[in-house]
């Protein structure tokens, strides 16, 4: 076990594998439902932070932004002309 600063590294023995982002791991997943603020807006998940940085307009953001949950964020962003993924940089 190697002890540097803060980081504390354990063998990889005693870790056990996640299968799913569910029960205790929910919070893991980008459709876990917790508020992230940002630059003075506060977005109800990773996923909705995650589609609305790739709208194009202020309009298509509102809309991806105020989706009731990460699921219908999700496929809001699929009706919508979305960034490349090369524009990302």
């Amino acid at each position: 076990m190697y002890h540097g600063g803060n980081v504390k590294i354990m063998s990889t023995k005693k870790l056990r594998k996640i299968n799913s982002f569910k029960n205790k791991y929910a919070f893991l997943s980008n459709f876990y439902m917790h508020d992230i603020n940002i630059q003075h807006l506060v977005f109800k998940s990773v996923e909705h932070m995650y589609q609305c940085g790739k709208t194009t307009n202020a309009l298509d953001f509102t809309y991806v932004y105020k989706s009731v949950d990460a699921s219908t964020a999700k496929k809001r962003a699929r009706k919508i002309k979305l960034r490349s993924y090369r524009d990302w940089e």
